[in-house]
Formats: structure tokens, sequence, C-alpha cells
């Protein structure tokens, strides 16, 4: 039986491994959590321990058992990043219909001798915000500020570009001041997430 330094020791290596195959930081882990950095990395020192309701919320975040960070195992198995992968696999397939769809309604739109026309190309211009949009959900469903940062951007630059395009086939050609309204809102957006980043470190500590 061991004893209680035994067990912090224990439990702080089984934390720290879980946390590298995860391939979380200790404070990304601190974020998911709602604890500061500090408190992870004493977890993973040994010199104190997450209560039990913290350690069940650990374990689901990585799918595996209290009793996984508690006891002494041979090997560390490599919990299965089905999720992530099922995750990443249902943004790109869903990212890559939206251009799937813009290509089919070009070409049938060109197969039609009523719709046949030397402009039909726009449907590739329209799905370049309609790709950021898709892409924009799933960033905010499963994904960082980074990358919901970029996506929304894209959203902004996209139909920027749409509307400039169709102004300049409409013969309206000093269409310039669209591009500085993309340029505040592309600000707007990224005072907007770097407030978010900011008020989530915040809570954290």
């Amino acid at each position: 039986m061991i004893n209680e330094e035994q067990f912090k020791t224990l439990v702080a290596k089984n934390l720290t491994n879980y946390r590298k195959i995860n391939n979380l930081t200790q404070l990304d882990l601190a974020e998911k959590l709602s604890y500061s950095d500090k408190a992870i990395s004493k977890w993973e020192r040994g010199e104190s321990l997450p209560d039990l309701y913290t350690l069940e919320k650990i374990a689901n975040l990585y799918g595996i058992t209290i009793n996984d960070l508690v006891y002494e195992k041979q090997e560390i198995i490599k919990p299965k990043k089905l999720k992530k992968t099922n995750h990443l696999f249902i943004t790109l397939l869903s990212t890559i219909l939206v251009w799937f769809i813009a290509t089919l309604t070009f070409v049938t739109l060109m197969l039609i001798p009523a719709t046949s026309s030397y402009d039909n190309w726009l449907v590739f211009i329209i799905a370049i915000p309609t790709f950021f949009i898709v892409l924009t959900v799933f960033a905010c469903l499963w994904y960082k500020n980074v990358l919901r940062c970029i996506s929304v951007s894209g959203i902004v630059w996209g139909v920027v570009i749409t509307l400039q395009i169709i102004l300049y086939l409409n013969h309206l050609k000093n269409n310039s001041l669209i591009y500085i309204i993309g340029a505040v809102f592309q600000i707007l957006v990224i005072l907007w997430f770097i407030m978010v980043d900011y008020q989530k470190k915040s809570k954290i500590k």
C-alpha cells in the first residue's frame, strides 16, 4: 500500500502523461477546467491534488476513467483521437461540399441554354464567403479562437471581394470605399477576438 506522498506523485505523473498524450499545454487544460495554469502546475508537481469532481472532469476530457488517473499502469495507452478526427473530417467534408455545390450549379447553368451566360462563374465568387461561413460554424463548435478569427475575417473579405466584382460588372468602377469598410470590419473582428481571449484568461486567473 502506498503512502500519501507516493499517491500524490503517482497522480501527478498520470496527470502529466495524459495531458501530454492529448497534446495540451498546462494553459490549455487550465482554460478547459476554468483553473489557473499555476494550479495545474502544482498538481503535476505533486504539491496538491485536484478534488474528485475535477478529476472526473479531467477523465471525461481525456476519454478515460478516474481509475486511470489514480492507479499505476504498466503502460498508458494513447486515447483514441476518434472525436478529433471526426471533427476534422466533418469540417473538411462540409467545406468541400460548398465548392462541389458551386461547381454543380455552374455546370447546370451552363448546360441550360436559357441560363447559360459568361457571368455564371460568379457562383464561385459567391462560394468564397459561403465557404468561410461554414468554416466559422465549425470553428465556433470545435476549434480555438485563432481559427475562429481567421474564418470570420474570411467572411469579411469574401463579402468585400464579391461585392467589388458585382459592382465592377455593373460598371461601378469607383468602388474602392468598399475596401476601407472591409478594413474597418477586419479591425473590429481582431479587437473582438482579442477581447474574448483576454476575458477568458482573466476569468481563469
